[in-house]
């Protein structure tokens, strides 16, 4: 009983990390397609800092979609609003 309710409480902690994963992996899919189409400078808007409390791109944004730049200066058709 204890190691199923441990396993539940474990499950239900992670949700939050799963979750941001997730996120994460939505935002640099979404850079990835954004270089296939001749960005290799971005801006994106709304950066996810944190979803329920786990960090998404609180830092390390630059470092997840290198070699892409991360600027203001993107001209607007390479620029992407996070929902």
């Amino acid at each position: 009983l204890l190691l199923f309710a441990s396993a539940a409480a474990l499950r239900v902690n992670l949700r939050p990390w799963n979750a941001a994963a997730r996120t994460r992996d939505d935002l640099v899919a979404q850079v990835v397609r954004a270089r296939q189409s001749g960005c290799t400078t971005v801006w994106v808007r709304n950066v996810p800092d944190s979803v329920d409390g786990a960090y998404v791109f609180r830092n390390g944004l630059q470092d997840a979609v290198a070699p892409i730049i991360v600027a203001p200066s993107a001209p607007p058709s390479c620029w992407l609003t996070w929902p």
